[in-house]
């Protein structure tokens, strides 16, 4: 499973993605054909009209901020509903919604946030700061917004101020601002429908909202009242769901879809004359999560698992000896991704170069075992979204674990399900992962931090919450909060209840004739000027 994960890691509404790929600045240039080199090609002109159909990898959950736990929610968030901030090609913050950065005190404890004026809501609603405020605050309640950092009001002094009040400085602040908790739901539309938002979102975008079928498609439509429309070209979006990999590739050739993310073996496609394929350094991290402490459920206090691998951290450790990172990569076809013991990926500023074995080591795994008194073979069930490619990797996984006295059952389960299963502790390992971020304390507080929102592995230490304490609150110096992650890796490496196998790319596939697109390193695709093209 994957986290905001897509099938998985359930992403409530954490702000959250990425660094690296193309653009400058604070702006986003659409290209379409952004090579790995992070050069940017002019775009090719595009014609007004059209509809862009698009392949989804799995079936969104809740289409709403506060809500949604999947990487295939935001893909279809992300062209309707705009935040205060987005995620840009580089994967830095960009202003959105927001009139520029946070101008944070002194202190580090307020934080005013100017608006656009002039805006809508789809459904005619004027945006304000009142609806930021109730949109942040019914985000927060439900997601985890603000890892780990109390907000203790919000203010709307002026339609177009918003000021937070935080509990304590907070480094990671534009980051979480910048992905589905900072995004802006319709006040009305809110009012109406509750928790069932999701159903018929309203949002400030280029697109909105027509219809869905289950299990089938979404589709939206080119807003009348955005306030950028003149820079939106399509009629509008189909989001297709084909959760099989090799269908996917297949409908891309055909010509049944135009654009997909994480397309199957882009190098493959590549070599197809009607496609262009985009990759580009990502962000993200794959990887193991391993039940340490999750018994009573997620978000309750940790207790102590009795199987080998809750009660021995050697036993973990010894895990991760047994797994072949780079042969992981080659299986996913995943270009762009490098094997990796660490969550924060080398593009990062705050990336400090862990060492990490890329090769399996059985006997050094086994090895480990005997030495710390497990006896072999350890059991355990690997609980998987069953879409082939998770299926494929979690055996594996499964094959490489036996090799180092591991014995492991698979359990498959639809995304909902094993997403119930999850937060419920109801399994002893699962593959997750997550699509980066644009502040490191994104892709790690919430998986391994006792009070993480994602700690679904029931992680409890306190030197570890005290390092990622220490460095939310660097908020200026970049070494200072280096150092602190690299402590911090050590520790989530030396625990092993998070076992990281390598950090991902980013791809995209299109047909030739699509042009203006933006692909960031988190995997998410921006479609605002998106289109197709005028000529060959």
């Amino acid at each position: 499973m994957r986290s905001t994960t897509r099938a998985v890691v359930l992403a409530g509404a954490l702000g959250v993605l990425a660094l690296s790929g193309c653009g400058s600045g604070g702006n986003d240039s659409p290209t379409g054909t952004q090579p790995a080199d992070g050069s940017v090609p002019a775009t090719k002109p595009v014609r007004d009209g059209g509809t862009l159909r698009v392949g989804l990898t799995a079936e969104p959950d809740y289409i709403d901020p506060a809500r949604m736990q999947s990487l295939d929610s935001w893909q279809v968030l992300t062209a309707m509903c705009e935040g205060l901030y987005k995620i840009g090609a580089r994967g830095q913050a960009v202003p959105q919604l927001a009139v520029g950065a946070p101008r944070v005190s002194k202190d580090g404890l307020t934080a005013t946030i100017k608006l656009r004026d002039g805006v809508q809501f789809n459904d005619g609603t004027p945006f304000d700061a009142r609806a930021v405020k109730l949109s942040l605050e019914r985000n927060g309640r439900t997601s985890v917004l603000f890892q780990g950092n109390g907000i203790e009001r919000i203010d709307a002094p002026a339609d177009d101020t918003v000021v937070l009040h935080l509990a304590r400085p907070y480094a990671p602040l534009e980051g979480d601002l910048a992905g589905p908790g900072g995004m802006i739901g319709s006040p009305k539309q809110i009012a109406a429908l509750g928790d069932k938002f999701g159903d018929r979102p309203v949002c400030v975008g280029p697109f909105e909202w027509v219809s869905r079928r289950g299990g089938d498609s979404i589709r939206l439509r080119r807003s009348d009242v955005y306030y950028d429309k003149e820079n939106v070209h399509l009629d509008g979006l189909d989001f297709k769901v084909i959760p099989d990999t090799n269908a996917r590739g297949v409908s891309l050739r055909a010509g049944e879809i135009d654009i997909a993310a994480e397309p199957p073996e882009p190098g493959a496609l590549k070599s197809d004359s009607n496609l262009d394929v985009t990759t580009i350094t990502g962000a993200g991290w794959k990887g193991l999560y391993v039940n340490v402490g999750n018994v009573d459920g997620a978000g309750k206090p940790p207790k102590p698992r009795d199987t080998p691998l809750s009660t021995s951290a050697e036993a973990r450790q010894a895990l991760s000896l047994a797994i072949d990172r780079q042969a992981l990569i080659n299986l996913t076809s995943g270009d762009g991704s490098a094997p990796a013991c660490s969550a924060i990926p080398p593009s990062s500023p705050f990336y400090d170069d862990p060492p990490c074995p890329q090769k399996a080591d059985p006997d050094a795994a086994r090895a480990l075992l005997e030495r710390a008194g497990v006896r072999t073979p350890v059991k355990g069930t690997m609980v998987v979204a069953g879409s082939p490619e998770e299926t494929r990797t979690a055996q594996a996984v499964q094959g490489m674990a036996r090799d180092a006295g591991f014995d492991f059952e698979i359990e498959t389960c639809d995304v909902a399900t094993c997403i119930r299963r999850l937060l419920a502790g109801d399994f002893d390992v699962t593959l997750g992962g997550f699509d980066g971020v644009v502040d490191p304390d994104q892709s790690l507080s919430p998986f391994v931090a006792s009070t993480g929102g994602f700690n679904f592995v029931g992680e409890s230490d306190a030197e570890l919450d005290r390092l990622l304490a220490s460095a939310r609150a660097e908020s200026t110096d970049v070494d200072a909060r280096r150092k602190l992650y690299r402590q911090a890796l050590d520790r989530i490496r030396e625990r092993a209840a998070l076992i990281v196998f390598y950090n991902t790319g980013s791809s995209a596939a299109a047909r030739k004739n699509v042009s203006g697109y933006v692909l960031t390193p988190s995997v998410l695709l921006d479609y605002k000027q998106a289109g197709f093209t005028t000529g060959p």
